[in-house]
């Protein structure tokens, strides 16, 4: 060590500044950037299966309106005229409050009145099976798709490649 860097060394430490026994590292090169991530390709619509209309469906479909209505007027009963008599604002009504009014009603339907709505269901599903073009159902023959005839004709082309291999 020569006497200058010596010296340079004794006033670091008498500052109390740290001291390393490596030689001051040479500028780096800047860091690299990282690339942005790949955003996800969006995913492909895949076609819905329309799912069978239950009995308990049908029957909220006819009487939602009816049981908002009622839960309204309810409402507007408690809460009495305007201080002014101008007419009050039609109250909003939670979706929840009308699920659970007509999971009660449902649950007071006789079988007889049930059986009504599981007509009126099995009808929907005949009329959206038949748009779909599935009319084989009821016979109990489900159509085929295409994919899975190519896919049974592949198979049975291997089979017959693998015989042809080991004669």
């Amino acid at each position: 060590m020569a006497d200058g860097e010596a010296k340079d060394a004794m006033k670091r430490l008498m500052s109390g500044a740290k001291t390393t026994n490596k030689a001051p590292a040479a500028k780096s090169a800047p860091a690299k950037k990282r690339a942005a991530p790949k955003a996800a390709a969006p995913a492909q619509p895949q076609a819905k299966r329309a799912k069978a209309t239950t009995a308990y469906f049908v029957f909220t479909e006819e009487k939602r309106k009816a049981v908002r209505d009622e839960l309204v007027a309810h409402i507007i009963a408690e809460q009495g005229p305007a201080a002014d008599g101008a007419p009050l604002p039609t109250p909003k009504v939670a979706v929840p409050l009308v699920a659970k009014a007509l999971g009660q009603k449902w649950k007071a339907l006789s079988d007889e009145e049930r059986q009504h709505y599981k007509e009126l269901a099995a009808q929907k599903a005949q009329q959206a099976a038949e748009a779909a073009g599935k009319s084989n159902v009821q016979s109990g023959q489900l159509e085929v798709s295409a994919r899975h005839k190519q896919g049974a004709l592949n198979r049975a082309y291997n089979r017959t490649a693998l015989d042809r291999l080991q004669t």
